[in-house]
């Protein structure tokens, strides 16, 4: 498990201990959140590092890159571990992504995106 699923099963066992106490498998369910975490993280921080202009020197763009992880890290933690109120007890065995969050890249293929067109909340 890495941090995140770490940082995640501490705060959902002391903030939620109702729905932490539902899951069946906690360490396999906060390994797997935290890889998503971790890839989520990555992902995204590779599109603000791209948005951020180049400003030709080594420091200036490895604090830019830092800046970005930074941020990156801030929005996917508060979204997929830090979650303040419980969202959906029914379902305690797949983790908040499916429940709490909202693609920032529109991908058709991505599962988020074909459940909510086929729930009709996407025109």
């Amino acid at each position: 498990m890495n941090r995140y699923g770490a940082l995640a099963m501490k705060h959902w066992r002391e903030e939620f201990p109702n729905r932490f106490s539902q899951i069946e498998d906690p360490q396999r369910f906060f390994t797997e959140l935290g890889a998503q975490v971790s890839t989520e993280i990555a992902d995204l921080a590779a599109e603000l590092a791209a948005q951020e202009p180049s400003s030709g020197t080594f420091l200036a763009n490895l604090g830019n890159q830092r800046t970005s992880t930074s941020r990156a890290e801030e929005i996917v933690l508060a979204q997929r571990v830090y979650l303040t109120e419980e969202t959906d007890e029914s379902d305690s065995s797949q983790p908040a992504q499916e429940q709490s969050w909202t693609p920032l890249v529109e991908d058709p293929s991505d599962p988020w995106w074909q459940a909510e067109r086929d729930s009709g909340r996407l025109e």
